[in-house]
């Protein structure tokens, strides 16, 4: 589920040791500026990939395939944040983190998921890759269509997924950009990096 539209030794082992929920992982409003919860949508828990899968608009074969695949993988549960703006703005943006069975199953989702994403695009839609350094096994990729252009980075950290994206539809001024998506992945990468679940 894409946008369519990224101390001393001490502190840090004990840092890295500290447990985090799911909904603590998700980025924060300082890490992507310009980009706030939106009002009024709480964020989203789904504890099955069945409740994942509902609202993927895939058909039914091909989420009976996702849903094999995510129980096949450990799948724990996963929440969701839209993310909007201060002020009323063309565009949107989405934080998820789905928590797997172990590493190899983060790993493995996410081939899958930029593996669907691709494709699944058809012409006249596009998928494009782009790079993201900093950040070890992240992909970053740009769906554009008639719906929309959207950038999204998805990054897995232990037995946890992650994807940050943003979007519009029309040609507004001046939206968001690749390099700002990219460094504030990085700036969520970062604090999350290593901490087990709760």
């Amino acid at each position: 589920m894409a946008v369519v539209l990224a101390l001393s030794a001490a502190g840090t082992a004990a840092a890295t040791t500290t447990p985090l929920s799911l909904s603590a992982r998700l980025i924060e409003s300082s890490e992507f500026p310009g980009f706030v919860s939106v009002s009024g949508q709480s964020t989203t828990l789904d504890k099955t990939s069945q409740q994942w899968e509902s609202g993927s608009g895939d058909t039914a074969a091909q989420s009976a395939t996702d849903i094999a695949r995510l129980r096949k993988e450990g799948f724990v549960a996963v929440v969701i944040r839209q993310l909007g703006t201060p002020i009323q703005e063309p565009w949107s943006g989405l934080s998820w983190v789905m928590q797997l069975g172990a590493p190899k199953d983060a790993l493995s989702e996410l081939a899958a998921d930029v593996q669907k994403e691709k494709s699944t695009t058809k012409s006249p839609d596009t998928y494009q890759s782009f790079r993201v350094s900093g950040i070890p096994n992240a992909r970053g990729y740009r769906l554009s269509g008639s719906s929309g252009t959207g950038y999204n980075v998805v990054f897995a950290d232990g037995a946890f997924l992650y994807l940050l994206g943003f979007g519009w539809s029309g040609n507004p001024k001046k939206p968001p950009t690749q390099a700002q998506l990219i460094a504030a992945a990085t700036k969520q990468y970062k604090r999350v990096h290593g901490h087990p679940a709760t």
